[in-house]
Parts: C-alpha cells; sequence; structure tokens
C-alpha cells in the first residue's frame, strides 16, 4: 500500500478507536416559564440556566442562561441530549430532565424531577418547546 493511503487509514483508525464518543442531539428554542407554586403565578426576574452533564463526549451541548420577564418567561436554546443529565436551575431549584422532555415539554411540579425532593420546591416549571 503506498504511503499517501496509509496515513489517512491510520488516522481514521486512531480516531475511531479513541476514547469518548461523538453524541447526535439537535437544539431548538424552548421557552421556559417559572411559576410559584401555590398561585401558579409567574415569577418575575428569576435566573434560569440549563447546564448538560456528561462524561467523556467529545461534542457536549453548550451551557446556556437568561433570565425570565415580566411574564415569567425565558426562551433558551435546549438540546435534546440522551448522552448525560440535563440540568435546568430556576434560582436555586434544581430540576433533571432528559432529551424527550425537551422535545415534548410538559410541567414540572414539585417532587417531579427535583433535585431537593424532600424539600418544598418554591418553582414550577412549565416547559414549552418551539
Amino acid at each position: 500500500m503506498p504511503r499517501f493511503r496509509l496515513v489517512p487509514l491510520l488516522s481514521l483508525f486512531l480516531a475511531l478507536t479513541a476514547p469518548g464518543c461523538v453524541a447526535f442531539y439537535s437544539t431548538r428554542p424552548v421557552e421556559v416559564t417559572v411559576l410559584d407554586p401555590g398561585s401558579e403565578e409567574p415569577v418575575y426576574n428569576v435566573p434560569v440556566s440549563v447546564k448538560y452533564h456528561q462524561i467523556m463526549v467529545l461534542n457536549p451541548p453548550e451551557a446556556v442562561h437568561g433570565t425570565t420577564d415580566q411574564s415569567g418567561v425565558v426562551v433558551l436554546r435546549m438540546a435534546n441530549f440522551e448522552n448525560g443529565v440535563i440540568e435546568v436551575l430556576a434560582g436555586d431549584t434544581k430540576f433533571l430532565l432528559t432529551g424527550k422532555m425537551v422535545r415534548k415539554g410538559g410541567v414540572f411540579k414539585d417532587g417531579q424531577l427535583h433535585w431537593r425532593s424532600k424539600d418544598p420546591a418554591p418553582f414550577e416549571l412549565r416547559l414549552t418547546p418551539h
């Protein structure tokens, strides 16, 4: 085999056998509405961030953040990431999501996917994908 063909083949072999994996996901804008759990009223000026926790993924999604407006809404670009955990932090309250939840949306109340399930959550989240 000529030498000029051996180098690309060797590079391809090393890339495919190297530790780590490439994740396949898409991103979409998701409307996050932060609500008061007692009154169901929107909560203004709440910082909301999305982080992706993973191990050995070569191309994880980037974290995003924003703050709710007067209607309790912030639109963030989220990934339907299935190679790890999606953490949404509203104020100090952590919610764990899946890629399917990013695609389908839903309302997450106290006890549902709440990091500190023993404590009452100060917020509810409504996710609406666009």
